[in-house]
């Protein structure tokens, strides 16, 4: 009779434990599906190929074929990457079309590029603008001034607009400048000097070795002002803020 009592004892343990074990598989087919040693190794793959990609859209490079005019014959290969002095010339406008006409002006840019792929930018413009656009100034609406700025910062070429636009000869240029500006106008008393800073966007095409054209978005801020008239004069009384988001078209050379 023990011996009976032990056997059904151990039945009872194993059906329990099988029991238990049963409950622990079902419940575990219910959770996600968990990632093994491969597929860690997949998503850790196809992570580092994004970021390559993302790499080489902000290393941008194209491959420019040079063929003989004549003979048809392709002669050399240039990438861009190897551009090292760039100068472009651009015009600038109010980016408002409405109000197209209230800035207006033009712009030179300098660049060199370094071996990691970043410029560093020196520029100068010259544009004439209503102050009531430009400025902060009260009942400025027929007033107009002419505003000088000048400065440097570093930028970056990228392809990423590539994924959008299906052709390797478009990409982006993404620049920042600290800047010094002076405005100047007969309707006030001036001129108004500052530091500012600026940010710049532009879109662009690559039609041979050694020039592209494109679009040109840029926003400016500064802090400007006048030396004081009299004694009485505060700063604010002879301070202005000047903002401005300009639209142009710009031509660059490579060299």
């Amino acid at each position: 009779m023990d011996f009976q009592k032990t056997i059904k004892r151990y039945l009872k343990i194993i059906f329990l434990y099988a029991l238990i074990f049963s409950k622990i598989a079902f419940s575990s087919s219910h959770l996600p599906i968990q990632k093994t040693e491969d597929l860690y190794k997949g998503f850790s793959e196809r992570n580092k190929m994004k970021l390559v990609e993302l790499e080489k859209g902000f290393l941008h490079g194209v491959d420019i074929i040079e063929t003989d005019t004549e003979t048809g014959i392709d002669e050399a290969t240039y990438n861009t990457m190897s551009d090292d002095h760039r100068y472009t010339i651009g015009i600038l406008l109010n980016a408002n079309p409405v109000k197209l006409t209230k800035i207006m002006g033009g712009e030179f840019v300098y660049g060199f590029k370094f071996a990691s792929g970043s410029h560093f930018e020196i520029f100068g413009s010259v544009v004439n603008a209503n102050l009531e656009i430009l400025s902060d100034l009260d009942n400025a609406s027929s007033l107009n001034g002419s505003l000088i700025s000048g400065g440097f910062g570093f930028g970056l070429r990228s392809s990423l607009i590539q994924h959008f636009i299906d052709s390797n000869t478009f990409f982006e240029t993404i620049s920042g400048y600290l800047t010094y500006n002076q405005l100047s106008s007969s309707s006030i008393s001036g001129p108004f000097v500052g530091p500012g800073i600026k940010a710049a966007y532009g879109l662009h095409q690559r039609v041979g070795k050694t020039i592209h054209y494109g679009l040109k978005m840029a926003y400016d801020l500064a802090s400007v002002r006048r030396p004081a008239l009299t004694q009485d004069e505060t700063t604010g009384d002879r301070a202005l803020i000047l903002t401005s988001l300009t639209f142009g078209l710009d031509l660059t050379l490579y060299y």
